[in-house]
């Protein structure tokens, strides 16, 4: 995914993700303003990524599993359901609203839709069924606003994503019966 996609699906403007990852070109490469609806951001050292995931040696800055997809699950929810809804035909109700672009370039704009959506389609069900059970009601809230109607293919991510959304009722029905 291109850094001005990426820096869209997370819902920042330009200056504010420049600003995030300012002090981060030591282990980034960060592509300039200009290059970055092409280019993506890489790590200059794989290890940066084990360094983040262990609190021994990253601290403060660590970043758990279940943060990391907490984080990236409900926008990508969004986009997906925004992806597989707009082109209703169905009825008015159906029709989805685009999540906002914060750094748009008006000659991109349908390109760059059209890349965080493809983004959101392969990433959006292989994620949700890993973040921890603290923060289920958070995608749960967004599922309700998924129209699933619109869904013309099943693959084995949904059907991984379905099985673990199964697993939850059953807790909560046991939890409810206590």
């Amino acid at each position: 995914m291109s850094t001005h996609a990426l820096a869209n699906f997370l819902g920042l403007d330009k200056g504010t993700f420049y600003a995030a990852i300012r002090r981060l070109h030591s282990v980034l490469d960060v592509p300039a303003a200009g290059g970055a609806h092409s280019c993506p951001i890489q790590f200059y050292h794989a290890s940066f990524r084990e360094f983040l995931k262990n609190p021994s040696r990253s601290g403060v800055f660590v970043l758990t599993e279940g943060e990391v997809f907490r984080d990236f699950v409900i926008p990508c929810i969004q986009w997906c359901n925004y992806r597989v809804g707009s082109n209703c035909r169905l009825n008015d109700r159906c029709c989805i609203e685009a999540p906002g672009l914060s750094w748009t370039l008006q000659d991109r704009r349908e390109e760059l839709y059209e890349e965080i959506g493809r983004f959101a389609k392969t990433a959006c069900w292989r994620v949700c069924y890993r973040i921890s059970k603290g923060d289920v009601t958070k995608v749960v809230d967004e599922l309700h606003k998924f129209q699933f109607c619109h869904l013309r293919y099943v693959g084995e991510d949904f059907v991984q994503f379905v099985n673990w959304l199964h697993s939850l009722v059953s807790i909560l029905e046991l939890s409810c019966q206590c």
